[in-house]
């Protein structure tokens, strides 16, 4: 409100960019994101090759993320921030977003080659499962996506079940996914000793995925 009063007032003319781009974070991390993106457009439409614009292409590639994980979007956005002024911090956390949605492409695309050899085969187990596993940790790690890093856990002890990835993943889902009992009492009764002889690990584990 604060922000919207002073954009009204002509002696702060001189700052408009700056106050939209405060704004439009304030909306962002309101999570309205309709709100934000409507500011950070009014930005790259008015103004171009600034510290500022970059900024507001790095958000909404952070939009396109959090509000549907439309990562190929987000990829076009975070490309415009790094071509609107290289130098600024932003465009740079947007290069590391770019690596982070390619190297998440990447793995997609070899998951379904292993898949498709058959997920019964030693050969796409020997694949397939730890794709599975470090992309179930992407999503959580990487973009905070943790609904999408439950499915991943899910569909790798579903598939999985003899993988020794599996008890690592029922070990993070009896973190991340907590209220379902379902992941303790699988643990317990299949590998009792895991926690045991993983528990500097796992109490580690724990405290990471916690935060």
């Amino acid at each position: 409100v604060e922000i919207q009063k002073l954009l009204n007032q002509s002696i702060y003319n001189d700052k408009r960019l700056f106050l939209l781009i405060e704004l439009a974070k304030a909306y962002y991390e309101l999570n309205d994101y309709s709100a934000s993106e409507s500011i950070l457009y009014e930005v790259t439409e008015s103004y171009s090759k600034k510290n500022e614009t970059a900024e507001a292409y790095y958000f909404l590639g952070q939009i396109s993320l959090k509000r549907s994980f439309n990562y190929s979007l987000a990829k076009e956005y975070f490309d415009k921030s790094n071509q609107e002024k290289k130098s600024s911090k932003y465009a740079k956390k947007s290069k590391s977003f770019i690596s982070k949605i390619e190297s998440y492409e990447n793995s997609l695309l070899q998951l379904d080659s292993a898949l498709v050899i058959s997920p019964d085969s030693m050969d796409a187990q020997i694949s397939a499962d730890s794709l599975l596993f470090d992309l179930a940790q992407s999503y959580y790690f990487e973009f905070s996506r943790v609904d999408s890093s439950i499915s991943r856990h899910k569909q790798l002890i579903n598939i999985f079940p003899t993988s020794i990835y599996y008890p690592k993943s029922l070990f993070v889902l009896s973190v991340i996914d907590s209220v379902n009992q379902e992941w303790n009492s699988k643990l317990d009764s299949n590998f009792p000793d895991f926690n045991d002889k993983n528990s500097s690990v796992s109490n580690s584990t724990g405290m990471i995925y916690s935060n």
